[in-house]
């Protein structure tokens, strides 16, 4: 769901929305939320994910202007077009990839990475995501963990990244690759799929409209992903545009 609202400096407003992310699109500068009691800041292009509900929250404008600010929420995943945060989290990555060329040296180089990430917005998801992709069946991932515990306590909540790679499922065995071309106001329907692990639908770059997936409008470019789903998604286009969709499959 997208909303705007027009804030004086240091103004602040309180938003209804059931979600787990919630993305500001734009805006006078730097904005701070706060989820129970809890703030976050977040720059422009820049996303906050929980992997539980949130219901309501606040958003107070950190700048010294008066300026018009766009945020969206929903439920899910979702990735912004020139996301530097993502960039980021992806660069563990690299630092994985190396050290599990010598799987029992997992100390300094992993953590100390994943450390400088974590100064102040991340994506847990993302990290945990990025960590199992690169290291099923390598490593030791109890090993991983309380490695982690011992050198970042304090940095971030150890158990919910132990927790996401402990019930982790076993690597997915193909993917389903489709395309969808509407016309200019058409709904169309994603159907289930049982054997669906995960989906991932983008927004066409060359789209010239908004494309409503799942009840969260994409812009082109913009992609979101539902985890663990095997039900239908609804999407909706203003313009004649196209959606990329892709189902990892069990």
């Amino acid at each position: 769901m997208k909303h705007e609202l027009r804030l004086k400096a240091g103004e602040r407003w309180d938003v209804s929305a059931t979600g787990q992310y919630i993305g500001y699109v734009s805006g006078a500068g730097e904005i701070e939320i706060e989820i129970d009691g809890e703030p976050h800041h977040l720059d422009v292009n820049e996303v906050y994910q929980s992997n539980d509900q949130f219901r309501n929250f606040t958003v107070r404008n950190a700048t010294n202007a008066t300026g018009d600010f766009v945020i969206k929420t929903g439920l899910g995943k979702l990735y912004m077009a020139g996301d530097g945060q993502l960039t980021e989290v992806l660069g563990i990555r690299e630092t994985v990839k190396t050290q599990m060329l010598n799987p029992e040296d997992i100390h300094a180089p992993i953590v100390e990475k994943l450390g400088a990430l974590m100064s102040s917005v991340f994506n847990i998801r993302q990290i945990t995501e990025t960590l199992k992709t690169q290291i099923t069946n390598v490593v030791n991932i109890r090993e991983i963990t309380e490695t982690l515990k011992t050198q970042i306590t304090g940095v971030v909540n150890i158990r919910e990244i132990t927790e996401t790679l402990s019930t982790e499922e076993q690597p997915a065995s193909s993917l389903a690759t489709s395309q969808k071309t509407f016309s200019a106001g058409e709904s169309f329907t994603i159907q289930a799929n049982e054997n669906r692990r995960d989906i991932t639908i983008l927004a066409a770059e060359e789209n010239t409209g908004v494309v409503t997936v799942g009840g969260i409008p994409l812009n082109s470019g913009e992609y979101i992903t539902f985890n663990n789903f095997t039900g239908v998604v609804p999407c909706m286009a203003v313009a004649a545009d196209n959606i990329l969709i892709t189902e990892v499959i069990k």
